[in-house]
């Protein structure tokens, strides 16, 4: 069968050669938008995946139309964390493109393998390096203007050594050749990883909806399970538009409540409420494994923590899409430690002694909000912090400051009141008039 067309009833038998160099071996895979096959070229000797476009849609221009611009959107991204494509072409009634072929599993391979019994659970540290990761890959596609839109376990590939690579940009949102990669309107995805906008098919696919995605994908490797179920896709979107996810730290007892604050942004309900871009994501979970700084920043969300508390901890503070908005970057690693401990530097006297930074400041302006509908942290009284919106947080102080002159003012009169009984006598009643008195 080398080099020859394919008939349209002609299934992709072993031994098939594509333009008489790729070589099929065997069916690997299947997704949406195509069959994908362990195959082999010819000329350079090396194992490639194949992905064939099936037959069914050989005369859909449009299905062909977005099969072929996959293939382009993918080759475009030239990164570690994203498979890269070789080549593609057509043969007969089958339309195919060349990929690098990834020794490994999926995620999504280890969860089902996990539910039988047959795989150890995702430890929290394997989670976290296959999201910082997966942040990597995803923020290099959404600064080429490509927003994935499927990301889930079963397009997540985990190698041997640990490497991850983001796979199947079948449903991808990106300009190219000045169009659209899909129709507005239409609603993509797989709803148990489906942002609440995105299954509201809510203007334009945007990269947080990914972050939005990843953020399950993650809470199912902790736990197992996604954080929604429900016996139809409509009850499990309506879930993800509604519901709170389930708490992370009540089902894994090894999650520090940092962790869980980092997959609860990316979960926000809210795009604007969630990290501003993937490299924000990646960043929060890298400095998971960092000690805590000064002021228990390790207690707090990552956008909670303040300017004063990153400088201490050998990072930096810059400002990111508009006034107020800030993400944390660590400019160097920890200090190594020396071989000797050094002297102790004599302890400064009371009076020169800094105070340590308050745990708490005014945060980030979220994306897409007007400048004075950012976000701000408020402290009550048992401790806790409540992220509200900046004129709800004036006028719940402003309520605050009233209540307290109010208290204050009788506090002040009852006081007045008291000086004055203590300082002249309580006022004495008149004798009464004795019986027949005129």
């Amino acid at each position: 069968m080398s080099g020859q067309d394919l008939a349209p009833d002609t299934p992709v038998a072993p031994g098939t050669r594509f333009n008489d160099r790729y070589e099929v071996l065997e069916e690997i895979g299947r997704g949406g938008m195509g069959i994908v096959y362990l195959g082999r070229d010819v000329r350079l000797d090396r194992k490639v995946a194949i992905k064939v476009l099936p037959e069914a849609f050989s005369t859909d221009d449009e299905i062909i139309a977005r099969f072929d611009r996959e293939a382009r959107a993918m080759a475009a991204l030239d990164h570690p964390n994203v498979v890269p494509v070789y080549d593609t072409g057509r043969q007969g009634c089958f339309n195919y493109f060349v990929m690098k072929f990834l020794e490994g599993r999926t995620v999504a391979d280890r969860l089902e393998d996990l539910r039988a019994d047959k795989a150890e659970p995702y430890t929290v540290e394997e989670v976290r390096q296959v999201v910082m990761q997966a942040c990597r890959g995803l923020g290099h596609a959404h600064k080429k203007g490509m927003v994935h839109r499927d990301v889930k376990p079963g397009n997540i590939m985990v190698g041997p050594e640990g490497h991850v690579s983001i796979m199947d940009f079948g449903i991808v949102k990106a300009p190219v050749g000045g169009e659209a990669l899909t129709r507005t309107g239409i609603v993509f995805g797989t709803p148990e990883y489906m942002a609440p906008e995105q299954a509201q098919g809510e203007g334009d696919p945007r990269p947080e909806s990914d972050l939005y995605s990843l953020g399950v994908v993650a809470y199912e490797m902790l736990t197992g399970d996604p954080p929604f179920d429900g016996s139809t896709p409509f009850s499990l979107v309506i879930k993800h538009i509604k519901e709170p996810p389930p708490p992370l730290i009540e089902r894994r007892a090894d999650l520090d409540e940092g962790f869980q604050d980092v997959i609860f942004t990316a979960l926000a309900k809210d795009p604007g409420e969630r990290f501003p871009d993937a490299e924000a994501m990646r960043v929060a979970l890298e400095a998971l494994a960092r000690p805590p700084a000064p002021g228990n920043r390790a207690s707090l969300p990552p956008s909670m923590i303040t300017g004063e508390m990153l400088r201490q901890s050998g990072g930096a503070e810059i400002p990111t899409r508009g006034t107020g908005d800030h993400r944390i970057v660590h400019t160097s690693s920890p200090p190594a430690r020396a071989a000797h401990p050094p002297t102790p530097a004599p302890r400064p006297t009371e009076s020169k002694r800094r105070r340590p930074p308050p745990p708490v400041a005014v945060v980030r302006n979220a994306p897409r909000r007007a400048p004075d509908e950012g976000l701000a942290v408020l402290e009550d009284r048992a401790g806790h912090y409540r992220r509200l919106p900046t004129r709800a947080a004036e006028a719940e102080q402003h309520a605050r400051q009233q209540w307290m002159l109010i208290a204050l003012s009788v506090v002040v009169a009852l006081a007045l009141v008291a000086a004055g009984i203590a300082l002249f006598g309580a006022p004495t009643p008149p004798p009464p008039e004795a019986p027949g008195d005129p």
